[in-house]
């Protein structure tokens, strides 16, 4: 699960339940997600959560914000819990909190209520780029190229802007020794982050793959077959 990353890429919707909600807490949820989104103040809009969620305490959508706010802080205990209680009061119907804890427990190993948590919220809202980022990484571990390329694929087309997606493409590029695509991963993703030391490393990675490719153009047509 990337830290705090918005999770949809189209227009903002708004469910019945939300709209269900009183007004006070739907306006603190908006003042959260300004803050966590747009702002970057994690802490401001952590604050803006809890109040949300004591104001109404059924209130699932703000359990699932609060601890992206907390994945952002680096408290990944305190994210889990929150996806959890998130899962459990909206009975596993809430797609963004089905996903956000399935990657999360994904990345910790458990691969089993992982995979299922992740599958589910994917049915519900295929058109989540975390989730198609998770499953791609998670058919990448098992060696399945073709389904791991297939979902980066869509997570990058659904969130062109996020760098680790393209992170992802040129790693299954590079498994796949197709230099070429590999080349267009890395410009993307440097057009994103250039400066950072995963960006540095990236610059590095395309130069060494465009002396392959020179060395070696056919690996781009065999990686393809």
């Amino acid at each position: 699960m990337r830290n705090a990353d918005q999770p949809h890429s189209g227009g903002v919707t708004v469910s019945a339940h939300e709209l269900a909600m009183p007004a006070a807490a739907r306006d603190l949820l908006d003042s959260g997600k300004k803050k966590l989104y747009s702002e970057k103040n994690s802490e401001a809009a952590l604050r803006d959560f809890q109040s949300a969620i004591k104001t109404s305490p059924s209130f699932y959508e703000a359990y699932y914000l609060a601890g992206m706010a907390y994945l952002a802080l680096q408290n990944s205990a305190e994210a889990e819990k929150h996806f959890r209680k998130s899962v459990d009061l909206s009975q596993k119907k809430y797609a963004d909190a089905d996903i956000a804890l399935g990657s999360l427990l994904l990345q910790r190993g458990e691969e089993h209520p992982g995979e299922e948590l992740l599958r589910q919220g994917l049915a519900s809202n295929p058109h989540s780029w975390p989730g198609q980022f998770a499953l791609g990484e998670l058919e990448l571990t098992r060696g399945q190229v073709k389904p791991a390329l297939a979902a980066a694929e869509q997570a990058a087309e659904l969130a062109p802007t996020q760098p680790v997606v393209y992170r992802l493409l040129a790693i299954i590029h590079l498994r796949q020794k197709n230099y070429s695509a590999l080349l267009t991963d890395l410009d993307a993703y440097l057009q994103l982050d250039p400066d950072s030391p995963a960006g540095l490393r990236a610059k590095e990675l395309r130069a060494q793959a465009e002396k392959q490719l020179l060395a070696a153009p056919e690996a781009t047509v065999s990686a393809n077959k």
